[in-house]
């Protein structure tokens, strides 16, 4: 009987060992804060706002997570609001998220949400070398087509 006991205290003692020595992630957080204007819109739409916001971003490694917030203000009352890719400064992309409900519809206001970097068909590489934007569409600015009234591309420091 003690012979079993010191075989299980033994084992449980290399069981913490084992569960302590396990390495950690290795993964970096990567944050941002980026300007929303309509004059990073494409195609720019008419008449011009004079709306503005920012995108606050967080892309963590470890969780393929991206948060980000838009916030803005002055603008006509919120709609949606969209992530782009692949597309660089100046370039119109295709809708990868949709996000419609929850948007306060306001003229002044702030929206959180996430995103799984999946490495399939959302790329970590491609999100971290700036081919992903994020774009608010309100009242007067509605339609897809139209690139939405702010625009604010996500670039991180790498």
């Amino acid at each position: 009987m003690l012979h079993s006991l010191r075989f299980s205290g033994f084992a449980a003692l290399a069981l913490v060992l084992a569960v302590s020595c396990t390495k950690s992630p290795s993964g970096k957080v990567y944050t941002s804060t980026n300007p929303m204007t309509f004059q990073q819109v494409v195609p720019q739409p008419t008449p011009v706002s004079n709306g503005s916001g920012t995108v606050e971003a967080s892309y963590d490694q470890n969780t393929r997570l991206l948060s980000y917030t838009v916030r803005w203000q002055a603008t006509d009352s919120a709609t949606a609001i969209h992530v782009h890719g692949l597309g660089e400064a100046g370039f119109a992309a295709p809708i990868i998220q949709n996000v419609a409900s929850g948007v306060p519809r306001r003229t002044s206001g702030s929206f959180s949400n996430t995103l799984l970097i999946d490495g399939i068909v959302l790329k970590e590489d491609e999100l971290l070398s700036g081919r992903y934007y994020i774009d608010l569409h309100t009242k007067a600015y509605a339609n897809a087509a139209a690139g939405g009234e702010l625009r604010g591309q996500l670039e991180f420091n790498r």
